[in-house]
């Protein structure tokens, strides 16, 4: 398999995380998404990202709560991240 076809399966992964953010992912559903194991995927996206991937996904949830709260009135405990 060549870098290439590893970019595309992480790129895969990470719009599955952005379609997804309300919900509770795991790192098995993500592995699964890749078709790679756990363990090769944790290390994959963290060597292609620069993170690993569950803080990934923290920060993004952190982002998108960010945001809300800048376009709304809401306050932090009014919506969920």
């Amino acid at each position: 398999m060549s870098w290439l076809d590893y970019h595309k399966r992480i790129q895969e992964t990470i719009n599955y995380i952005e379609e997804n953010l309300e919900r509770k992912i795991t790192l098995d559903e993500l592995a699964e998404t890749a078709v790679l194991s756990k363990y090769y995927y944790h290390r994959l996206f963290h060597a292609l990202t620069g993170e690993p991937v569950m803080e990934y996904i923290r920060k993004r949830r952190l982002g998108r709560a960010i945001k809300q709260m800048n376009e709304t009135n809401l306050g932090i405990l009014e919506f969920s991240i």
